[in-house]
């Protein structure tokens, strides 16, 4: 017989294998050498061998070339690699913790790949969310979703690693993590609803569903855009808009009920209300107030406001800012009017326990 021309038995040929000693049954590239993770980088010389696959190592990824994706690119890869058309995501939010891993979050339609990870959406739009490590790769996601329009507005991650996220979901149930959140809107479709609810959500660090509540009303047209965590009370605040969109809001609107879920912070207010609401890290609503309430009894309303971002400070104040036109309130002394067309808003509320209107 012949000599042996391929020692280590893995495919590729003595005089053209640049790693000659690999383990039998290794899996290896074109030249013979290992790269577990695909990235262009050989075992041997990659300090994240385990590290996220899906990408090659270049000098906009990986700037010293050790195989390791730095962890400021990986939001650079995600919005690289899904912007197909008709797929892959939008509206993509990550945050860096004390540990250097990236937590992001956002909206996907059909399929997206994250690290080598291939997802597929329930229905319309779903959202994923996850965590990454330089090292180890993706560390978990997790998707969240119904067969309508789904999407994620903003993500925190406190100091324990917990992530707490809001967004809105227009499918008559809305699965996530081991829980199946119904509509408050009834006039649904073969699971299609037309009119949004909102969500505030909260994952451990390794990526366990903790709680989650609903905070909308029957109407629908609901959104909760945006959160801030106050880390000495390990309180959430919450903003959104409650449009109550389909409930006596051609004529007579009298009154908008937001159901802020496990609790009886529901507030009669005025038909299109905006607020700010509190709930702890348990999940337990404790707090709310109204920003605004639209003019008038009676469709087209006047006056449109939508808060967006909220913050809250070391003194424990709370700061919202958005959009509005027309005259809006914050509070029940506090009114300004736009000087003409859409302006700019920013709120304060002292640090308080009252619920106000």
């Amino acid at each position: 017989s012949g000599e042996d021309t391929d020692d280590d038995n893995d495919g590729v040929s003595d005089s053209n294998d640049q790693c000659p000693q690999t383990p039998l049954t290794s899996v290896v590239n074109s030249v013979g050498c290992v790269d577990a993770d695909n990235d262009g980088i050989e075992d041997s010389d990659d300090l994240c061998p385990n590290g996220v696959s899906g990408w090659t190592s270049n000098a906009t990824l990986d700037y010293d070339s050790d195989g390791c994706l730095d962890s400021t690119s990986f939001f650079k890869l995600l919005q690289a690699t899904n912007t197909q058309v008709d797929e892959g995501m939008s509206g993509i939010h990550h945050e860096v913790d004390q540990n250097n891993d990236v937590y992001f979050g956002g909206s996907f339609y059909r399929n997206v790949t994250i690290g080598g990870h291939n997802i597929t959406s329930v229905g319309d739009n779903d959202i994923v969310i996850g965590k990454y490590n330089r090292t180890n790769g993706i560390l978990w996601t997790q998707t969240i979703g119904g067969s309508s329009s789904d999407s994620i507005s903003n993500f925190i991650v406190d100091n324990n690693g917990s992530m707490y996220l809001v967004g809105s979901f227009s499918s008559q149930y809305l699965q996530i993590g081991s829980r199946n959140m119904s509509n408050l809107y009834q006039s649904c479709t073969n699971g299609h609803c037309n009119m949004a609810d909102g969500f505030v959500a909260k994952y451990n660090a390794s990526g366990v569903y903790q709680w989650s509540k609903r905070v909308g009303t029957s109407g629908g047209g609901d959104r909760v855009s945006g959160l801030a965590f106050s880390p000495s009370q390990s309180k959430i605040y919450i903003t959104g808009f409650f449009a109550d969109s389909m409930n006596g809001c051609a004529s007579g609107c009298t009154g908008s009920t937001i159901q802020f879920e496990g609790s009886s912070m529901t507030g009669s207010w005025p038909a299109r209300t905006a607020a700010v609401a509190r709930i702890s890290d348990s999940g337990t609503w404790d707090y709310r107030v109204k920003i605004q309430s639209q003019s008038g009894n009676s469709w087209p309303f006047s006056n449109k406001v939508e808060p967006r971002k909220i913050a809250v400070d070391s003194g424990d104040n709370v700061y919202v800012t958005g959009w509005f036109d027309g005259t809006m309130n914050a509070g029940s002394t506090n009114t300004i009017t736009s000087l003409g067309g859409v302006d700019i808003f920013v709120c304060k509320f002292a640090n308080t326990t009252s619920n106000g209107n």
